[in-house]
């Protein structure tokens, strides 16, 4: 009963952050961003132990001119005990940007700027609810926002993208079927087999417990990628993923791909576990990773 209790008020402060977020983009949609716009960087905080840092030179663009530079906004970060000790700041939240991503972007620095807006409802949640933990907001431009504020670690390389995280993935989009349809002919030799399981990978990692998933591999012969799971598809759990990954890395090429024995067989296994309810009972895919078709194989 207190388990259920606790789990209903986690969801009505869930709300109020989805609700408020997805008012505030609508009301600003058609705003100018600010490139200059200065935030909270939660790469760039310090605590209270932290020497200064010596500042970056600045880079330049391909036209020799200074790229765009903000100083991130400073705040002073305590040790809390409700956070484990952790050094934070319970008046604003403070941003995460991956690698990957340019915060000066014109989409990334807009969201940045009109989801400031949250802070309130953070603050508001913590005061109504003392008990609650770290609060998040993740964008589909890359950052993500966590209240309350504190020091992002993350040693040696910082490689940590919340649309990659479960809870993003599972929330963002709906459960499905999914069969991987892996080349395996002779023309996949070398580099393109490389790339090719790069891209089964990164496919793999998109997955949440809420999907099902297969590998076939096919050249004259379609064949799983791990012989276990034969022709079924597997829950995207972190074991499963681990077994196709390791299966992928191990594959053999060689002969002329097939791909009507494939999409075939791709159809069937779908079809079976549609028909018998099982899966994810949403949506269903089939995605083709090869170096190219020669014909369309409407017929299939």
């Amino acid at each position: 009963m207190n388990t259920s209790l606790s789990n209903l008020v986690e969801c009505y402060y869930f709300k109020r952050i989805m609700d408020t977020a997805e008012n505030t983009a609508l009301s600003h949609q058609n705003e100018k961003e600010d490139l200059y716009f200065s935030y909270y960087s939660a790469k760039d905080m310090r605590e209270p132990d932290d020497p200064i840092p010596t500042p970056a030179p600045r880079e330049l663009d391909d036209m020799g001119e200074p790229h765009i530079f903000v100083p991130p906004k400073e705040i002073v970060l305590t040790p809390k005990a409700e956070f484990f000790n952790t050094p934070v700041n319970l008046s604003v939240s403070s941003v995460h940007v991956p690698l990957n991503v340019f915060d000066r972007a014109k989409e990334v620095i807009k969201s940045i700027q009109w989801s400031e807006n949250l802070d309130q409802i953070f603050r508001d949640n913590y005061k109504n609810d003392p008990t609650l933990s770290w609060q998040f907001y993740g964008s589909s431009t890359g950052f993500m926002r966590q209240f309350p504020a504190a020091k992002w670690k993350a040693k040696p390389v910082d490689l940590y993208d919340c649309r990659l995280r479960s809870w993003y993935m599972e929330a963002a989009t709906s459960p499905k079927d999914i069969i991987i349809l892996l080349d395996s002919s002779g023309s996949m030799k070398g580099q393109r087999l490389d790339v090719a399981k790069k891209v089964v990978n990164t496919i793999l990692d998109t997955l949440g417990t809420n999907d099902f998933v297969n590998i076939f591999t096919f050249g004259k012969t379609v064949e799983p990628a791990v012989k276990c799971f034969e022709e079924t598809l597997v829950q995207a759990n972190l074991g499963n993923i681990r077994e196709l990954m390791e299966g992928v890395d191990s594959i053999t090429i060689g002969n002329i791909a097939n791909f009507t024995a494939a999409l075939t067989k791709a159809f069937e296994v779908l079809e079976l576990f549609r028909t018998e309810q099982r899966g994810a009972q949403c949506n269903q895919a089939i995605m083709i990773v090869s170096d190219g078709a020669p014909f369309a194989y409407e017929e299939v």
